[in-house]
């Protein structure tokens, strides 16, 4: 399975829980799951994960988080 991991402050995360929300109501392979993050620059990390999801399409939901919404200080896929 492919994962998609996305590092934000606390500042950001009532706008990334709305955006999850919304984002799994229209695409029912979004799942995701918000965890204390003990890595650098980040309060908290997502975690995206899908069975369907390939590894293009996680790069393109990191993007839409850390790129064109402006939250959340970086990601990775996995």
């Amino acid at each position: 399975m492919i994962k998609c991991f996305v590092v934000f402050k606390e500042k950001d995360k009532e706008k990334i829980i709305k955006l999850c929300k919304s984002a799994s109501e229209k695409d029912k392979t979004f799942n995701y799951k918000i965890k204390p993050c003990q890595l650098e620059g980040g309060d908290y990390i997502l975690i995206i994960f899908s069975h369907l999801q390939t590894e293009d399409q996680a790069h393109q939901r990191g993007m839409y988080f850390v790129k064109k919404n402006k939250v959340g200080e970086y990601y990775w896929v996995r």
